[in-house]
């Protein structure tokens, strides 16, 4: 049912509307009145009405400011304008603030009959519109999810060929040919959600909201796959993905909820996007193995160049933290590494192992401290990270063949 409001301050004009016009034939239930536009205005506020049919001349505010103003702020209803007056420019101003029709007094009732049909015409049809469009949204809805799903899953799984590609990446709404991406595969009890893994990711990028998907892998209850960008050169990108894996482990973690992430590597372009989910699968089940869950980055662990480029972070690492504790389990940790898996790489990759590294650089540091400054050796030794200065001496005469005491009276 619609409802209508009549504004006019001659009363007998609205007693006289109510009791010409078949408003039921409208499906008009309810008919309010108001003797001007300010009180029109303030009362469609509140009720809410369908058509406004309103005098142009009355105190206070008159209709075709009403219109103007209900025009704007209520855009659905509809306007007629009942006049004593022929004037052009009030008919002008009547039709640009969209008003149904402009009618003459006195009153022709079947023009008047004629303006009510059409503005409930018009009302049913931006409703029925309205119904459909929620219709369609409700349906896309449901169905986008799946699509997307379907997009992501032949980007994985299948052979494709470049227009068929790119058509599926652009449907996916992922910058896939713009920017390089990885992927992750993300094992955990039966009460992982994407909901908690999407909370986690946004919480390590700091709440930003980049374009990302989280979609179940193979419909299982507790695997899901995280595909998201990560820019920048390849040793920046690998200790991006490194710090978002260890935020986002870290918030399930703060939730009970162990999980095993295995990392893709960063790939440009839709076309590595299966590469990239093949060693995110393989990489999981590696994983799954460590104690306690774990993480494993496939680039990391099994690949050749960024293995390279892992170790060079790790040594830039160990070049400012070397005041710092540092043990093997540790920096492995840092960098998501097994502790015997780092030893064996840093020593293949280096030609060193990882314990005379960091010595090695703490004797340098503690060699050049006491060859220029004034600084005691056992301030020397607290400097480069001993807190033992026995310890100090005995490490630094390993490495230089003589006692910390013993440099100055040497080399000066």
């Amino acid at each position: 049912m619609y409802k209508v409001l009549l504004v006019d301050d001659e009363v007998w004009i609205k007693r006289s509307l109510r009791k010409e016009i078949d408003w039921p034939s409208f499906e008009i239930g309810d008919v309010a009145e108001a003797s001007d536009g300010e009180e029109a205005y303030r009362l469609a506020t509140e009720y809410k009405p369908d058509v406004i049919i309103t005098d142009v001349k009355m105190p206070r505010m008159d209709g075709i400011e009403l219109a103007r103003i209900v025009s704007r702020s209520m855009p659905e209803v509809k306007v007629i304008i009942l006049s004593g007056y022929a004037e052009f420019g009030l008919v002008r101003q009547a039709l640009n603030e969209r008003v149904i029709d402009y009618i003459l007094k006195p009153i022709n009732r079947q023009d008047l009959v004629t303006a009510i049909r059409r503005s409930v015409d018009e009302i049913g049809k931006e409703r029925k519109r309205r119904e459909q469009d929620f219709r369609l949204k409700t349906l896309l809805d449901r169905s986008l999810p799946l699509w997307t799903e379907k997009c992501i899953y032949d980007l994985l799984h299948k052979e494709l060929d470049e227009d068929k590609g790119a058509e599926l990446a652009r449907m996916t709404e992922l910058p896939l040919t713009e920017e390089p991406h990885a992927v992750l595969l993300i094992k955990g009890s039966g009460t992982l959600s994407a909901e908690a893994i999407s909370a986690a990711y946004t919480r390590a990028r700091d709440g930003s909201r980049t374009p990302h998907l989280i979609l179940p892998h193979f419909q299982t209850e507790r695997e899901y796959l995280l595909i998201a960008p990560f820019q920048g050169g390849s040793a920046a990108a690998y200790a991006e993905l490194s710090c978002r894996i260890a935020a986002i482990r870290q918030f399930l973690s703060d939730t009970g909820e162990q999980v095993h992430i295995g990392a893709g590597s960063i790939r440009a372009g839709w076309h590595e996007l299966g590469a990239s989910y093949r060693e995110a699968v393989y990489a999981c089940r590696q994983a799954a193995l460590e104690p306690d869950g774990g993480v494993v980055l496939y680039a990391v662990r099994f690949g050749r160049k960024e293995t390279s480029e892992v170790i060079e972070q790790i040594k830039t690492y160990l070049e400012s933290a070397y005041r710092e504790p540092l043990t093997l389990e540790g920096v492995a940790q840092r960098f998501y590494l097994n502790p015997s898996y780092l030893s064996r790489l840093f020593k293949q990759v280096t030609g060193e192992n990882f314990i005379g590294y960091i010595t090695r650089i703490r004797i340098e540091e503690a060699y050049r401290l006491l060859m220029h400054t004034e600084m005691p050796v056992h301030q020397v030794g607290e400097h480069v990270g001993y807190e033992n200065t026995n310890y100090f001496s005995k490490s630094f005469k390993k490495v230089k063949g003589f006692a910390p005491a013993e440099c100055k009276k040497l080399f000066r």
